[in-house]
C-alpha cells in the first residue's frame, strides 16, 4: 500500500487510482493485523438487531465475505478504465498483480470456506492444514502483487522500455 502511495505522488495521470488501490491495500493490511473481518459477527451479536443478524447468515463467521466481495466489486467497477489502461500499457506487471490477487483470493475465500467445512472434523489436522494453506496463499499472493507493483514503479519512473 505504501508503494502505491509513493507511486501516486510521482505519477499525476494515475494518482487518483493509485491512491484508491493504496488505501485499499492499507485497509487489507489493517484488517489482517486487527482481525476486523473475524469480529463482524461478534459486533452484530452485541447490537442484537435481528435483521442485521439475518444478513450475517444467522451469525456465521463467513459473513465477512459478502461485504468484502461487494467492496471489491465496487472498487473494480469504479476503476475499470484504469485497470484496462494498465493492462494494455503494462501487461506483464498487470498480469503479475492479477495472478497475485487470484492466489490471495484462492486462499482468503476458497481455503477459508474449506476451513469452515473442516471445523467439525474429528481431528484438528484437516482444519489446521486449511488454515495454513489459507495464510500461505494470502501471503504468497500479496508478495506477487508487491513484485508486480515494484515492476510497475520501475517502468513508470524509467526511460527503459518494458
Amino acid at each position: 500500500s505504501v508503494m502505491l502511495l509513493f507511486l501516486a505522488r510521482a505519477s499525476k495521470p494515475l494518482r487518483k487510482y493509485l491512491i484508491v488501490f493504496g488505501l485499499g491495500f492499507a485497509f487489507l493490511s489493517m484488517d489482517e493485523a486487527a482481525v476486523i473481518h473475524e469480529k463482524i459477527v461478534d459486533s452484530v451479536r452485541r447490537l442484537d438487531w435481528p435483521w442485521l443478524m439475518a444478513l450475517t447468515f444467522g451469525g456465521s463467521h463467513k459473513a465477512w465475505m459478502v461485504p468484502y466481495l461487494v467492496m471489491g466489486l465496487i472498487g473494480f467497477l469504479s476503476c475499470y478504465r484504469f485497470i484496462m489502461l494498465v493492462w494494455r500499457s503494462f501487461r506483464r506487471e498487470a498480469a503479475l498483480v492479477a495472478a497475485g490477487l487470484a492466489i490471495f483470493g484462492i486462499g482468503g475465500i476458497g481455503l477459508e470456506l474449506l476451513g469452515f467445512y473442516f471445523e467439525d472434523a474429528p481431528t484438528e489436522t484437516p482444519y489446521a492444514w486449511a488454515v495454513a494453506g489459507e495464510e500461505f496463499c494470502e501471503m504468497a499472493g500479496m508478495t506477487v502483487v508487491l513484485y508486480g507493483t515494484l515492476l510497475l514503479g520501475i517502468r513508470l519512473h524509467s526511460d527503459v522500455p518494458g
